[in-house]
């Protein structure tokens, strides 16, 4: 535990009285679980409970973290304006548990939170209406972290927020480990034929930000028919793959091209247009059209 974060910052405030709490030199565990409470009691006497909990996340003090949420259970069913949420410049109003997963917290806090209140993984903070997944999926959260999530609330991985991404999207878009990605599409595997407001289905936005051969496999197994499906400005696979500007580009756009002429090749024989799932059929259409209508 950092002594000179939430104990030292608690000191500094003038309306806070000390009762010695930065004596922390000779801390037991008792000792210092007794000085925790009695910093707590002090927040709330002073009426800042509501304060306590998000100060303590967003110091990444996850064992204080915890202690609170034993002490008062209820701090996390608080609201709160975080400025600067996303990308330090827009603001939204959260609970604990989105702000936790923003910050990569372990499981053990994600667990705590949830069942101090279950509702709360339900929840949509205020500025892109994303669930605490799309969040972690985000922000690059442990694979741990993750799993509590899907364990929890499954259906999230079904969720899209205000822009219309699941929150595969954003894994994709943060070179999520594979284990990431297998346990996402084995929980949903139609996100792969969800496109976000822009077109965009989870392959592309794979193929422009980069990922593993074995992502790539992952992904159009569970959607075959993406690789030749267009964003709304008529961007394939392919072309997103080329615009890459890494090491991976030459690497990916082969295994594009290598897969683009195998399913030619063995469409005919596995499959025939009329036989497709409507969906396929009308958004293979559509993006037919967009293409002939761009030539």
């Amino acid at each position: 535990i950092d002594e000179n974060s939430v104990f030292a910052r608690h000191c500094r405030e003038p309306e806070l009285p000390h009762h010695n709490l930065c004596s922390l030199k000779d801390l037991t565990p008792v000792t210092l679980n007794k000085k925790a409470n009695k910093i707590m009691g002090i927040f709330r006497q002073n009426n800042t409970a509501s304060a306590a909990l998000p100060d303590l996340i967003s110091h990444e003090d996850w064992k204080l973290v915890l202690m609170e949420c034993k002490t008062s259970p209820r701090d996390a069913t608080i609201w709160s304006i975080r400025e600067g949420f996303f990308d330090g410049e827009i603001t939204s109003k959260v609970l604990p548990i989105h702000q936790a997963c923003a910050l990569m917290a372990p499981r053990e806090v994600i667990e705590t939170l949830v069942k101090c209140y279950p509702q709360g993984i339900k929840m949509k903070e205020s500025a892109f209406h994303r669930l605490a997944l799309h969040i972690a999926c985000q922000t690059n959260a442990p694979i741990e972290t993750i799993e509590a999530l899907v364990h929890f609330y499954p259906e999230a991985t079904r969720v899209q927020d205000s822009l219309g991404r699941l929150p595969i999207h954003y894994a994709c878009a943060h070179e999520a480990p594979s284990a990431i990605l297998e346990l996402l599409l084995r929980e949903f595997p139609e996100s792969c034929t969800i496109g976000d407001q822009n077109g965009w289905l989870p392959l592309h936005v794979a193929c422009r930000r980069g990922v593993t051969l074995y992502e790539l496999e992952l992904l159009l197994d569970c959607y075959p028919q993406s690789i030749n499906m267009l964003t709304n400005k008529g961007s394939s696979p392919i072309m997103c793959a080329q615009k890459l500007k890494s090491t991976q580009h030459e690497e990916m756009v082969q295994y594009l091209e290598d897969y683009t002429k195998r399913s030619e090749k063995t469409e005919k024989d596995l499959i025939s247009f009329d036989t497709w799932e409507p969906a396929h059929k009308l958004s293979t259409i559509h993006h037919r059209n967009v293409a002939a209508k761009g030539a």
